[in-house]
């Protein structure tokens, strides 16, 4: 995760994942990543001794700085990686009062 001036950018690698498969969910300043593989042997009559990549479900849960905007989310995924682009709200102002003179 990397915070800049206006929004906060998630990237996770998930090689082998289909894009349609994964879910995003963004509440309480919490961003969670669902999505699961199943990594099929080459050939079902042959034993696997060494597998370098997971297979099932997974979930992970990224805590974000207070202050962003669920309404400014973009996530893209290219070549294995998804990037979450996630706005921060608009800082709120201090309201300017007048007084009125009688």
């Amino acid at each position: 995760m990397q915070e800049g001036k206006d929004e906060v950018t998630v990237q996770a690698h998930l090689p082998g994942i289909d894009p349609n498969e994964i879910e995003l969910t963004l509440e309480d300043n919490a961003l969670t990543i669902k999505g699961s593989r199943d990594v099929k042997m080459a050939d079902e009559g042959m034993n696997c001794h060494r597998r370098e990549r997971f297979s099932g479900s997974f979930s992970r849960i990224v805590s974000l700085p207070e202050g962003m905007d669920s309404e400014k989310v973009e996530a893209n995924y290219k070549n294995g990686i998804l990037n979450i682009s996630i706005g921060k709200a608009e800082e709120k102002k201090p309201k300017q009062i007048s007084v009125s003179v009688e």
